[in-house]
């Protein structure tokens, strides 16, 4: 042993070191499932406080009365040393965490001794419980970080990884319950939350496999620049782990699901001159055998080699452990984003959106003949990659507001396909971020399977340069893409001779504008509350289906607010405060 001279000349011991080939096997056994412990290092160098110690003292109690039962004195002889020596330094530690836990307490100073490396802790977050497996605790400054590991998908392999929790710094005793992260075995509800974890980690590795198209109604989680964004919000998602990685550079580094990987390297070493604060236990292990490079790689190796790729192999124990949350892509918002698992729903298909749509007669009819039919005209051949004008694309024409992007809409609904939307002016300014950005969209529309709509695309394709590398993406696109216009006739005409199928919107007529309407507050839930009088004065008003949308939807709103039924005076108020009323 070693002893050092603390504040106040008090002899303290600093550290233990044990030569003894014996007692190092004891100490081995009584570590059993901690990693660090070389057979190559000829001693073993525990520092203070000795808290691994502590959480195997009734293990290396046991191992001790069994070795004192044996006819070979020697072992029992010499961990009876280590274990005197030790209890004088853990009594004062043990007697006080036992009288604090006897009330389910903690205080600061000893909230090490509740986590201890491969039990379960219990963290909740936004309503959320989630459950991870403690590796080691380390205070700092102004709080504790618990160092822990659950279960995730990098997108081909189900792992551990790694997840840093914090207790902040307190005053007196706390009830462990209330700590934001704190030991499973304490929370009231163990049971039942157990059994909840488990089946959402079911329904995890179902949603991990491949990328999948879903409903979704909760916590959305992204990035607007550095600023961290929290959204309840509701609309539809793709499921993509290695888009999601590939496009937001955030790697998911995972190790093998094995027994010994949720364990920490024990803190030990073979050489006592240099303690654990200034280098850790393995790094001072590799850095004496000469191979930190060689051990760094081949560790990595060996763990993707041994991840678990069959979903089906997972435990419940390994199934609780499963991530809360899932990756992908919000397409309402454009934006790559993470999901909780019990929000994602499968998608409640709208199979009359599409019958609804009103067109000019025989736009319907046209439009399906050319998606199902380049649907069904993919040409199944090696030579797919490289194919040219195997996509399909639709330029809708016509002024604002007159269904263009509705059509789009309602098309994706009735062939039940994502709707990957969005605006030219999304695409950059110029024709180098046009074709970083387009080409990662078109990359993405295909693989999903996705219906590509690009708003506004006239300022777009008038550009040269931009017009250049469109045409040259376009060609090799095999999937279906729409583009709406206000002035088609300012499109470059090189992009032009590229469309397959146009269809002119023209402005909404008197009978249009009462269908939509009538159709609308159907859809709000308003049916038969107006008259046929009312619709009459309705469609005498010049305006867009946008417009009219946003008055039914507005008026609606208003009289459920005011709690009041809906009738035409909401209309009327809502037309007077943004249309000038009816005369209009």
């Amino acid at each position: 042993m070693r002893k050092n001279y603390s504040e106040g000349r008090t002899m303290s011991l600093d550290s233990v070191v044990i030569q003894n080939a014996s007692l190092k096997q004891t100490v081995r056994e009584v570590f059993e499932g901690y990693k660090g412990m070389k057979p190559s290092m000829k001693k073993f160098v525990f520092k203070a406080p000795f808290h691994p110690f502590y959480f195997r003292w009734a293990r290396f109690t046991e191992i001790l009365e069994r070795q004192q039962r044996s006819p070979q004195p020697a072992p029992a002889t010499y961990s009876q040393l280590l274990h005197d020596l030790l209890l004088e330094e853990l009594q004062k530690d043990m007697t006080e965490v036992e009288l604090l836990l006897a009330n389910k307490s903690i205080t600061y100073r000893r909230l090490w001794a509740i986590f201890q490396p491969g039990e379960r802790a219990v963290s909740t977050k936004d309503g959320v419980h989630e459950f991870f497996v403690i590796n080691y605790c380390d205070y700092k400054e102004s709080h504790m970080e618990i160092h822990a590991k659950y279960v995730d998908w990098d997108g081909t392999s189900f792992g551990y990884a790694n997840k840093t929790l914090r207790v902040d710094k307190f005053a007196g005793t706390r009830h462990i319950a209330e700590l934001e992260v704190f030991p499973a075995s304490f929370h009231p509800l163990k049971k039942e939350l157990e059994l909840q974890a488990i089946a959402r980690g079911k329904k995890f590795q179902t949603l991990g496999l491949g990328h999948q198209h879903k409903a979704y109604d909760g916590l959305v989680k992204y990035t607007v620049g550095r600023r961290k964004v929290t959204k309840s919000m509701k609309g539809r998602i793709v499921l993509d782990k290695v888009a999601y990685m590939r496009e937001t550079g955030k790697d998911t580094e995972l190790v093998a699901l094995t027994a010994g990987a949720i364990m920490p390297d024990i803190d030990v070493g073979d050489y006592e001159h240099v303690r654990p604060a200034q280098i850790s236990a393995q790094t001072m292990i590799n850095a004496l055998e000469g191979d930190i490079q060689f051990d760094k790689v081949a560790s990595k190796i060996k763990a993707r080699r041994s991840l678990n790729r069959k979903s089906q192999d997972l435990t419940d124990d390994q199934l609780m452990l499963c991530s809360a949350t899932v990756h992908g892509f919000f397409l309402e918002l454009n934006r790559w984003a993470k999901f909780e698992v019990e929000s994602v729903k499968d998608i409640e298909w709208d199979d009359e959106v599409f019958s609804t749509l009103l067109l000019p007669e025989g736009y319907k009819t046209l439009m399906l003949s050319f998606v199902h039919g380049q649907e069904g005209n993919m040409p199944q051949t090696k030579e797919l990659e490289q194919s040219r004008g195997l996509g399909l694309n639709i330029l809708l024409a016509g002024r604002p507001g007159t269904g263009k992007s509705f059509t789009v809409e309602a098309v994706a609904e009735h062939t039940r396909r994502p709707l990957y939307r969005l605006s030219a002016a999304e695409l950059g300014e110029n024709a180098k971020a046009v074709e970083e950005r387009l080409q990662m969209v078109l990359e993405l529309s295909e693989k999903w399977d996705a219906i590509l709509l690009l708003e506004d695309c006239d300022g777009f394709l008038q550009d040269r340069a931009i017009v250049g590398v469109a045409l040259r993406l376009f060609d090799f696109y095999k999937g279906l893409m729409f583009l709406t216009s206000n002035h088609p006739e300012a499109i470059d005409s090189a992009m032009q001779s590229r469309i397959n199928l146009r269809l002119n919107y023209p402005d909404l007529n008197a009978s249009f504008r009462e269908n939509i309407w009538k159709q609308l507050i159907w859809s709000l839930g308003q049916a038969n509350t107006l008259s046929n009088d009312d619709f009459a004065k309705l469609r005498a008003i010049e305006m867009n289906g946008r417009q009219i949308k946003n008055v039914a939807k507005f008026a609606v709103l208003f009289a459920t607010r005011e709690r009041e039924a809906f009738c035409m005076q909401h209309i009327e108020l809502v037309l007077e405060a943004t249309h000038n009323g009816l005369s209009s």
